[in-house]
Order: structure tokens, then C-alpha cells, then sequence
């Protein structure tokens, strides 16, 4: 077990020992500012996008993003208006307790970003590691979906 994977371990006992139900989004070591790639659980409000790609906030030194893109759940709203994903998850009740959704909808956006026409699979595939305990997952399959097809021109 090299260094980054005890560290992942670390955190993910922590937050189960400390706050079970603040485990939730899974992310890489953020001191390696690499995109998401293995998974261990760490809180969803700890997430952010990094040129794009969701990283552990909660981890990430500020001086390593120093002249990078940093999008927060906060920044996807312009001029007071939603985003289309946000309005998607509030339409389609993929809002629970509300604790996972800044990482969901964080993820859901690098994925549509990425891939403006997921299919299912492609969809669970991003959102494994987002930790829900209200929703049972399909609620937020199903607006991440939604959000795929509105940004697609397919409408409501």
C-alpha cells in the first residue's frame, strides 16, 4: 500500500468513525491534482471542479489551483438563475436531505461536459462514489439523464 493509498484510507475510516453520515463523494488525493480515478469516501460539500474535473476540495492546498479553473456549486448559478442541471434535480425530487447533491450535480457536470449524450451505464459509472442515503440513487440517475437530453435539444 503505497503513501496516497493509506492516506485514502485514512480519510475514508475517519469520516465513517467521526461522521457516518457526512460519507459521500469519492475522490483521489487532492495534493496529486489529478481528475477523480480511485474511490474512497469523503463529504460530497467537499467538492469542487478543477479545470473541469471534480477533486477533493477539502484536500486540495489553494496554492495548487492558483491560476485554474475552481467551480463550486454556487458557481454554476449565472445571474441568479439555476443552472440546468441544478433545475433538473429540484424537477425531478433528486434533492433528499440535500447532503450529496453539491457532489452529484458537481459530477453530473463534468460528465455532461465531457459527454453530452451519456447513456445509463456511462451515468452510474460517474456518479459511483457519491454517497446517498434518502434517494436509493434512481432520482438522480434519472435527472442527470434529463439534464443530458435538455442540453441536447430534446426539451422536457
Amino acid at each position: 500500500m503505497n503513501d496516497n493509498h493509506f492516506l485514502q484510507a485514512l480519510v475514508a475510516f475517519a469520516m465513517l468513525l467521526f461522521a457516518p453520515s457526512a460519507a459521500a463523494t469519492t475522490r483521489t488525493p487532492a495534493e496529486t491534482a489529478e481528475p477523480a480515478r480511485e474511490r474512497v469516501e469523503v463529504p460530497a460539500d467537499a467538492i469542487a471542479l478543477v479545470n473541469g474535473e471534480p477533486m477533493m476540495s477539502c484536500l486540495l492546498p489553494v496554492e495548487d489551483v492558483e491560476g485554474q479553473e475552481v467551480t463550486t456549486l454556487e458557481g454554476l448559478a449565472q445571474n441568479g438563475e439555476l443552472h440546468d442541471i441544478q433545475k433538473v434535480f429540484h424537477e425531478k425530487f433528486a434533492v433528499q436531505c440535500g447532503f450529496c447533491t453539491p457532489g452529484m450535480i458537481l459530477v453530473a457536470k463534468a460528465l455532461l461536459d465531457r459527454n453530452p449524450n451519456p447513456d445509463r451505464e456511462e451515468i452510474i459509472e460517474a456518479l459511483t462514489g457519491n454517497y446517498c442515503r434518502c434517494t436509493g440513487y434512481e432520482p438522480i440517475i434519472q435527472a442527470v439523464a434529463e439534464a443530458a437530453r435538455r442540453t441536447n435539444g430534446h426539451g422536457e
